[in-house]
């Protein structure tokens, strides 16, 4: 089954692996997988770096040989594709549901499983939360793929709604679906946008394709009123792109760090004997600037460490957003909240910096 196309992996490769048991790999199986893995990069999107990692691969096939857990050297490709390729996106991994996982047409179980832990993790979306002085706040930890990921970004912006101004939290975010960016962004403009185009390499051939911010919403748009998006180094592939559209059509402030760097999106490729590559396939470009954040990341608008992004990002809310509502009780909650905006996050459960 293949996997949305913008996933994110920037967890440190031994993690990545961690949950998988420990197995043994025989000569002739690293062989076949090595040679699955060459035959794999054909579809790589930058065709002359796919034949510099396979003469690589073929010319270090005997120190694969002589690794004989099935970790080890799904770690090892892994960091070597990364080195050779320069591209955060590859991963080599191994686990005994990998074939199942890679097949074309998943059994009604396994779907109900994936929604299952979707609804679990609520689709990526950790926190939606109102702080002090009516700024909106909206944590997202991935893009979910799952159909009902409409859904919840809905629920989130109704909850969201009557905000004077929203918060954006994509620290940590690793990536993950377009269709869910795509519905997000929507609620931030009054018309459709154009957001990239994207070429494709498949079996030798290149088609394109083109992405547009979605024209329905089932809450209401926010329109009109400030939008910050924290970010950090670890920022990763569809998290990238949520922050770099926003600068690019000049909706959000970003504040924190420069983003990983990583655009080129893909799928998992099965290898066999339980080993699979997520493979970039694709190389998106920005209508606006003709170009992506690949190799170089997104840098913000205001540099912060990213420990210290939303409480930067919530000063600035504060002093920029207009109440929409004159409220007596309201208005002491914001005084206090820009005399001290530290302690106000505090109070809201938040941690922030001595």
């Amino acid at each position: 089954m293949q996997r949305f196309w913008l996933l994110g992996c920037l967890l440190p490769i031994s993690l990545a692996f961690a949950q998988s048991p420990p197995a043994a790999v025989k000569p002739a199986i690293t062989r076949n997988v090595v040679r699955a893995l060459v035959g794999a990069l054909d579809d790589y999107v930058f065709p002359d770096k796919a034949k510099v990692m396979q003469a690589y691969l073929k010319a270090h096939e005997a120190e694969y040989v002589r690794i004989d857990n099935a970790q080890t050297l799904a770690l090892r490709l892994t960091d070597d594709l990364r080195t050779i390729g320069n591209d955060k996106h590859f991963r080599v991994h191994y686990s005994p549901l990998a074939e199942a996982e890679s097949a074309a047409d998943p059994d009604q179980s396994e779907i109900i499983r994936e929604h299952e832990t979707e609804e679990a993790d609520a689709m990526g979306i950790h926190s939606v939360s109102r702080l002090p002085g009516n700024i909106g706040y909206f944590k997202l930890s991935y893009f979910s793929n799952d159909p009902e990921s409409t859904d919840i970004v809905a629920a989130a912006m109704w909850l969201l709604h009557g905000s004077d101004a929203i918060i954006i939290d994509l620290r940590h975010n690793q990536g993950g679906s377009t269709a869910m960016l795509d519905d997000l962004l929507a609620y931030f403009f009054t018309d459709q946008q154009a957001l990239r185009s994207v070429s494709e390499r498949s079996h030798g051939k290149v088609s394109v394709e083109n992405g547009y911010t979605s024209l329905y919403t089932p809450a209401p748009r926010f329109i009109g009123k400030p939008l910050f998006v924290l970010t950090d180094s670890r920022t990763f592939s569809a998290g990238e792109e949520c922050a770099y559209d926003l600068k690019v059509l000049k909706r959000a402030t970003l504040v924190g760090e420069t983003t990983a760097g990583g655009a080129n999106p893909g799928f998992d490729h099965a290898l066999g004997n339980h080993f699979e590559v997520f493979i970039p396939t694709k190389l998106v470009s920005n209508p606006v600037t003709k170009s992506n954040w690949e190799g170089v990341g997104v840098a913000p608008d205001v540099s912060v460490s990213g420990a210290t992004a939303l409480e930067t990002a919530y000063a600035l809310a504060l002093k920029t957003a207009t109440p929409h509502v004159a409220d007596p009780d309201l208005e002491k909650v914001r005084a206090a909240a820009i005399a001290d905006p530290k302690g106000a996050l505090r109070k809201a459960g938040f941690a922030v910096q001595p």
